[in-house]
């Protein structure tokens, strides 16, 4: 059996985060910007940021980790 999937033209790395965060959060955009789980993949990418950005912001509040398994 196939499946039909719809792709869109053109999107985007920020917007597809921000969709897969919003379906998270039940659809909030308030409490997509209150989320403190750390251990999302998506964590360090969340309002455009790249890893470097979100290390830099986050430092002092969470400790980097490359992967779940070395803590």
């Amino acid at each position: 059996m196939k499946r039909l999937m719809y792709i869109p033209d053109t999107v985007s790395y920020a917007s597809a985060i921000r969709e897969k965060c919003l379906d998270c959060c039940a659809g909030s955009s308030q409490e997509v910007m209150k989320c403190d789980l750390v251990r999302c993949p998506l964590f360090p990418y969340r309002f455009g940021c790249s890893p470097h950005t979100a290390i830099k912001r986050y430092k002092d509040d969470v400790k980097i980790v490359k992967s779940p398994s070395q803590e």
